[in-house]
């Protein structure tokens, strides 16, 4: 992401901090799609910047700088996944996988569940757990969707059929389920796991998995 400090395109993601995030920049001198937009940023799925400047120089180096500047001695602490580089410019880039956050942004003790950036109207089936396989590097390597959950916890949540456990995606491939301030009294320092399974809503075939989730109690 860009810095919103400096006059270029940027887009403020302090609210998405600690969680997964689906971001793509496209640019083209020439117009993108034939439009006056010569840059544009999106996340999640959604534009939230665009810019029609054409202020940048010609030539360039030999090496992408990806999450920092070097020559002005910026970094960033990030993880990155599944990055991909294209030679043309997608007028309306799509999210590859289903996007997973959980979040305490209604009050102590509160949970938000959110599915964002996966396949419109779509079922979303979302599991948690406490199982500690997944502490240590061990997130990704459990047997659903990268998750490490006994088979009798996953039933149980999938035949619960209500939110925050299974819900539709809107037309923006996205939902949300609330738990309000103070259902998790106990729950600080605790950390849950989370994984969301996306369906398609006639056949039920599996569309994707979100990446897994670790979220901790503040």
């Amino acid at each position: 992401m860009v810095s919103l400090s400096d006059g270029n395109l940027g887009v403020n993601v302090t609210n998405l901090v600690g969680t997964w995030v689906h971001a793509v920049a496209v640019w083209d001198r020439a117009g993108i799609g034939g439009s006056a937009d010569t840059m544009r940023l999106y996340v999640n799925g959604n534009l939230v910047g665009s810019s029609a400047g054409t202020a940048w120089g010609t030539t360039f180096g030999a090496q992408a700088e990806i999450g920092g500047m070097p020559d002005f001695g910026s970094y960033r602490k990030l993880y990155m996944d599944d990055l991909k580089l294209y030679s043309s410019a997608t007028v309306a880039p799509s999210c590859p996988a289903p996007i997973l956050n959980l979040s305490q942004s209604i009050g102590l003790g509160s949970l938000r569940v959110a599915n964002v950036c996966g396949t419109p109207y779509a079922a979303a089936f979302s599991t948690f757990t406490l199982d500690t396989a997944n502490a240590f590097g061990g997130l990704g390597s459990g047997w659903f969707g990268g998750l490490h959950i006994s088979f009798f916890d996953v039933f149980a949540q999938w035949s619960m059929q209500a939110p925050p456990f299974f819900d539709t995606l809107n037309a923006s491939g996205a939902s949300s389920f609330d738990f309000p301030a103070g259902t998790f009294t106990a729950a600080t320092g605790l950390t849950i796991y989370g994984v969301t399974a996306v369906l398609h809503p006639l056949s039920g075939a599996l569309i994707g998995f979100s990446y897994p989730l670790a979220y901790t109690f503040p």
